[in-house]
């Protein structure tokens, strides 16, 4: 199911679950469930497969059914606060290669400059030794 699923555009994705009969709904809800159960990395596509079934067949669905949609529901949100917390901690660890990153160049550009100063600094005294022994002779 994940594999005819994800070949579906995303523009195409509501409309194909819009015409989906009553009849497939209710298989496709445990599906999402083991979807997300056994593939945390396919939530996006689950989450928004879950979404278009609630926001088309709601009103089909059983008592028994959306006690099975909760517990899906549930574990919808737990999925995707792990892949926040994913996305957060590599942002963070991103940033923090960014930070260091530019400090070196900085400290690099601080260098180079401080570089320049003692050779003009030196010629500057090359300069004035060689004025100075010029007028001594």
């Amino acid at each position: 199911m994940l594999k005819t699923l994800s070949t579906i555009k995303a523009s195409e994705l509501e409309q194909s679950l819009m015409l989906l009969p009553v009849g497939y709904v209710h298989l496709m809800i445990p599906a999402i469930s083991q979807v997300l159960e056994n593939y945390p990395l396919s939530t996006e596509l689950s989450v928004r497969c879950l979404h278009g079934l609630m926001k088309f067949h709601l009103p089909s669905l059983s008592l028994a059914k959306k006690t099975e949609l909760k517990t899906v529901a549930d574990l919808a949100e737990m999925r995707c606060q792990e892949l926040k917390d994913t996305i957060g901690f590599n942002l963070a660890g991103l940033r923090f290669l960014n930070d260091r990153k530019v400090e070196k160049e900085e400290i690099e550009e601080f260098r180079e400059m401080l570089g320049d100063r003692k050779r003009k600094k030196r010629k500057r005294d090359k300069a004035l030794k060689r004025a100075m022994l010029t007028l001594s002779v």
